[in-house]
């Protein structure tokens, strides 16, 4: 769910990280994902955001996984790839 301030919050299960919350803990609240822009760190699967052209815009979430699109055209995937 994004909010007006295109904010973007995720929670339910997380068991493969699938929520970009940088744990693999579930979250039975909204918990706002934070989109990371650089380099992939292979150690987290945290998302970072508030740098406008980083905000979510396209959002699509799978069992296991999720994939976020912001303004600038960024694609962030988190979760399980199998």
């Amino acid at each position: 769910m994004k909010n007006e301030d295109l904010n973007l919050f995720m929670w339910g299960s997380n068991k493969y990280g699938e929520l970009g919350l940088g744990t693999f803990d579930s979250a039975f609240a909204p918990t706002e994902v934070l989109i990371k822009s650089g380099t992939a760190d292979e150690s987290s699967d945290t998302l970072t955001v508030s740098v406008k052209d980083q905000s979510p815009i396209d959002i699509a979430c799978g069992d296991n996984f999720s994939i976020v699109r912001t303004m600038s055209g960024s694609i962030y995937t988190c979760g399980s790839n199998i």
